[in-house]
């Protein structure tokens, strides 16, 4: 394989998918060992105040 006749960006945009995949990869591995996703996910991920449950009245009592 040469790289004489190939496009440079063609070849920067296979290098930049390699890292990022590379990336997505030990991203993986680590959440996968250590059981937990990083901090900042779980900020992002945060429900507003309508958006969580609410506690549910089980029974049908009559006021």
């Amino acid at each position: 394989m040469s790289l004489d006749g190939e496009d440079p960006v063609m070849i920067a945009l296979r290098l930049v998918a390699v890292v990022l995949g590379l990336a997505a990869a030990a991203l993986g591995v680590r959440v996968a060992m250590s059981r937990r996703f990083p901090a900042a996910w779980v900020r992002l991920a945060r429900l507003t105040a309508s958006q969580q449950s609410q506690p549910m009245r089980i029974g049908s009592a009559r006021p």
